[in-house]
């Protein structure tokens, strides 16, 4: 018994040995480390979304047409010349010009016509109207003439007022009448999606969902007096939209607008300043970017001269020219 315990003592202390043995060649203690993380972007939305709907005119018709009878030829025959069932506003009556406002329908107002912005952000819409005349023309006045009582214009005179919004002005033969008015944008009416693989920043859609319109009218008013030898005067409405938080103070380009007819655009750029692109906005699309090549313009000199068979079918769109200095020129395509 006692030879047992001692054999077991022994091998007690060998195995203390041992495991001091495999303490000391341990690896020593970790007391540093590191990892890298890589940084990602989530994404971006473009939350300046400007979408404006401009009044579309059929070929053939006009809103603005009227006829003005100073001696109120319709009142003393009761429209005989007009088709059976045609009606007259007593305000078209009494002040002697007529807009056509339904198919046998006249009125001394003519129809609204509506610019639409289904935009997050505010727009700016100006409307312009200019007068081609001719020497037989009336007399157009800066305020109604009188009709009646001491004060009633008996001399050929004929008002013609351009309404956009709540601002009235007068039409000039001498000068261009223009009206600007802002349409507000409605940014509760957008929300972040994502789609196809990408966030977008979209129009929400629903019967509740209501957009902001600008307003555009014409009226008139002739005097009472003869129209021996009087012809009346032409006019020529245009309206257009620009995003007012559009860079336009780099002034790179000679002009701020085109037209079929005259599409050429000079650019004087500072030294070391280059075009980096041209872009095309149409109308239908007033967001979606169409890069121009040179398929679409030439180049001489310092003059781009874009094509006036695209130019024509491009109105009411926009080409922006960005430059190195990320500058921009905004030229309207009127």
């Amino acid at each position: 018994m006692r030879k047992t315990r001692r054999v077991m003592a022994v091998v007690l202390a060998a195995t203390m040995v041992f495991g001091s043995s495999l303490t000391a060649f341990a690896e020593e203690p970790v007391t540093s480390g590191g990892t890298n993380g890589a940084g990602t972007l989530e994404g971006h939305v473009n939350k300046h979304v400007i979408s404006v709907t401009l009044p579309v005119i059929p070929n053939g018709s006009t809103p603005f047409a009227y006829t003005m009878d100073p001696e109120r030829l319709v009142n003393e025959t009761n429209a005989a010349k007009y088709a059976e069932g045609s009606t007259f506003t007593d305000s078209a009556k009494t002040n002697g010009v007529y807009f056509q406002t339904g198919e046998k329908a006249y009125d001394d107002k003519s129809t609204v016509l509506k610019a639409k912005s289904e935009s997050s952000a505010d727009v700016k819409l100006t409307v312009d109207v200019e007068v081609e005349s001719a020497a037989t023309d009336i007399t157009l006045v800066d305020s109604a003439p009188a009709l009646t009582g001491e004060d009633a214009v008996t001399d050929p005179q004929l008002y013609l007022a351009l309404k956009v919004d709540d601002t009235t002005k007068a039409v000039k033969t001498s000068e261009n009448v223009s009206i600007e008015t802002t349409i507000e944008g409605k940014d509760g009416n957008f929300e972040t999606k994502y789609e196809n693989g990408a966030y977008v920043y979209k129009a929400k859609t629903g019967d509740s969902i209501t957009w902001n319109e600008a307003e555009i009218q014409m009226s008139g008013v002739a005097s009472k007096a003869s129209a021996e030898g009087l012809t009346a005067p032409t006019l020529k409405v245009t309206w257009k939209y620009e995003d007012p938080a559009e860079d336009s103070s780099a002034g790179y380009t000679s002009v701020s607008a085109i037209t079929g007819s005259a599409s050429a655009i000079s650019v004087t750029l500072p030294d070391g300043v280059t075009v980096s692109k041209i872009e095309l906005f149409k109308a239908a699309a007033p967001t979606t970017a169409v890069n121009m090549t040179t398929n679409h313009y030439t180049l001489s000199g310092t003059t781009y001269t874009f094509r006036s068979d695209m130019v024509s079918v491009w109105t009411g769109g926009k080409l922006v020219f960005t430059y190195s200095d990320d500058k921009t020129d905004t030229v309207a395509i009127n």
